[in-house]
């Protein structure tokens, strides 16, 4: 080969290297679906458009109100905000609301005559909900209650919704009757991170259901209903779900966490250290603590046992030895 060649293929590479205008290095694909209603006939919107101003990107339903993308994003994850419009109805917003990679954000927007605007919170920053004194002892199950099933979980749930993340027990509300399941799977996103390893998502899984059941059984926590849809008690967010969540919630439903004869009121807080803080050790996970572990290996059934004392954890078809225990069994040193 002559010099020149060997000149000719060198600058050649250094082309090859040299980053192209436009061109992310780094690029993660997220998908969208929504299916869209009208609030007023619950029928479909085919005339519905989706607009995604950050990313420059609009799509049309199709005549089933329905629409499916899968976009690129600069990072893991990217929070943006997500409009859907239709003629002769009000827009649909939801703000902060999180595309991430190799997962889908599920939308169910329903158009009405006023606009609806949505703030989807950071569950790093949510505040701690309204416990009762002694919120930690609350497993017994109290005279005069009615009963509730230690095994099947309930088929309904009474929730105040306000519609805002904020806890004022003075505001209106509507009071609504849910499945539970789809309770359970609006509010899982909102409280735990949507990209924390899959383990770390099924704790959560447990924990939001274990708390909002205890509740169910006890006869609710609020005058005329279980839970608020605030911090109150847990975020709940209709219309807004994510595959990955929902993989977590469908993986653990048939097992249940019970103590002292009752469903475990599963506290949890953002970081363990605010557990101890509250004098809730060995009744409350810490959240980002859930996702080192599993990070690190740890199992669902791993982490729950971790943090929560004394708990017995039935799950169809499985024998579970706890691997990891504290000195006071449940979260006396840290993960």
């Amino acid at each position: 080969m002559t010099t020149r060649a060997v000149l000719l293929i060198a600058q050649l590479l250094s082309l090859a290297l040299i980053p192209q205008p436009g061109k992310a290095r780094n690029t993660y694909q997220a998908t969208i679906t929504a299916t869209i209603t009208v609030a007023a006939s619950g029928a479909t919107a085919s005339a519905a458009t989706l607009h995604i101003p950050a990313l420059g990107l609009t799509a049309q339903a199709d005549p089933a109100g329905r629409i499916k993308l899968t976009v690129a994003i600069p990072a893991p994850a990217l929070a943006v905000t997500i409009t859907v419009t239709a003629p002769g109805h009000a827009p649909w917003t939801v703000r902060n609301v999180s595309l991430v990679a190799a997962d889908t954000l599920q939308l169910e927007p329903t158009l009405g005559a006023a606009p609806t605007t949505i703030d989807i919170p950071d569950p790093a920053t949510l505040p701690h909900p309204i416990e009762p004194a002694g919120a930690g002892h609350l497993d017994s199950s109290p005279s005069g209650a009615p009963p509730g099933s230690l095994i099947d979980p309930p088929a309904t749930i009474r929730v105040r919704v306000t519609g805002s993340t904020a806890c004022d027990t003075s505001a209106p509300y509507t009071l609504v009757t849910l499945d539970f399941k789809d309770y359970v799977k609006h509010v899982l996103p909102f409280e735990w991170i949507r990209s924390w390893p899959e383990d770390s998502l099924k704790a959560g899984a447990m924990a939001t259901k274990s708390y909002a059941w205890h509740w169910i059984n006890r006869g609710g926590k609020w005058p005329d209903a279980d839970v608020y849809d605030s911090t109150c008690d847990q975020v709940y967010k209709p219309g807004i779900t994510y595959a990955s969540t929902d993989t977590a919630i469908e993986a653990t439903w048939l097992a249940h966490m019970t103590r002292s004869n009752a469903i475990l009121h599963a506290s949890y807080r953002a970081y363990w250290s605010q557990c101890q803080t509250a004098g809730l050790v060995g009744s409350c996970m810490g959240q980002y603590e859930s996702r080192d572990m599993a990070t690190a290996g740890s199992s669902w059934l791993d982490i729950l046992h971790y943090f929560y004392a004394n708990v017995s954890i039935a799950y169809p078809n499985v024998v579970y030895v706890p691997l990891l225990t504290s000195d006071n069994g449940g979260g006396d040193a840290q993960p």
